[in-house]
């Protein structure tokens, strides 16, 4: 039974995006008929707008929350943005750079990724060791840590943000309080006046679990974390067989 969908939002790395990080021409093909039939399509991902832009040009989404959230761009407009507090984000950021405990430590402002490891085949860095504090307004930190018990008593002593721990890995994002995905497919939500009960959302780690919560339709790609899959309405295909949009041909198409 086809589903009374107005909207996709969808996670990128492990869910729409293949584990190489490729995107299917079929995938292509049926995101182009979905617009064509006037469904909204959106991206939620943890990526900076920097590491979207290709997958942009092939799905050309109508919105994008970027960053796990902390930027919204809607018809090719930011929309809405989230800062961390400043004087807090720098006094974390001098801690866990200080504990030695890290393997790399990294901050986003709008214009600018600073690091402690840089790796400049990415995207443009800056090398910084965060014994200063940094003036431009930060809206994402994000640390690597194979100290589990060190990165847990950081989440607890940091109240002023929110925190993911990405599963099967060492790595530790960290945004401001509110930014998070499914507050953004709420304002989306809002924005273009679709009731989040026609929403769809697609996701597979534990910063989707919100978003498939909410929203009216919440599908877990096979490769989900099982935290996933448990609030999931539906479990599509895996990424690698184009999970997202097969079940979006059979369910919305």
């Amino acid at each position: 039974m086809k589903k009374n969908i107005k909207m996709v939002i969808t996670d990128l790395d492990n869910t729409l995006l293949r584990r190489d990080k490729t995107v299917s021409d079929y995938t292509v093909s049926l995101f182009k008929r979905l617009r064509e039939r006037g469904v909204l399509v959106a991206f939620a991902t943890a990526r900076p707008l920097t590491m979207v832009e290709d997958y942009r040009a092939m799905i050309q989404p109508d919105a994008m929350a970027l960053t796990n959230a902390a930027m919204i761009i809607a018809n090719s407009e930011i929309v809405k943005e989230h800062s961390v507090p400043s004087e807090t984000a720098n006094a974390l950021l001098r801690e866990v750079v200080g504990s030695g405990k890290m393997v790399k430590v990294s901050a986003r402002s709008r214009d600018s990724y600073y690091t402690t490891n840089p790796n400049t085949a990415l995207e443009p860095q800056i090398f910084f060791d965060f014994s200063t504090p940094i003036t431009e307004t930060l809206m994402h930190i994000s640390f690597r840590t194979n100290d589990e018990a060190y990165a847990r008593s950081i989440i607890a002593k940091y109240k002023e943000f929110e925190f993911w721990h990405v599963s099967g890995e060492n790595l530790y994002d960290v945004n401001p309080l509110g930014a998070t995905k499914a507050n953004a497919a709420k304002y989306l939500s809002d924005y273009f006046s679709v009731p989040l009960v026609n929403v769809a959302a697609f996701g597979d780690d534990y910063n989707d679990v919100e978003m498939l919560r909410k929203c009216g339709v919440g599908v877990a790609v096979a490769n989900s974390i099982d935290e996933v899959k448990a609030v999931a309405d539906y479990v599509c295909g895996d990424c690698d067989e184009d999970g997202v949009a097969r079940w979006l041909e059979e369910n919305v198409l």
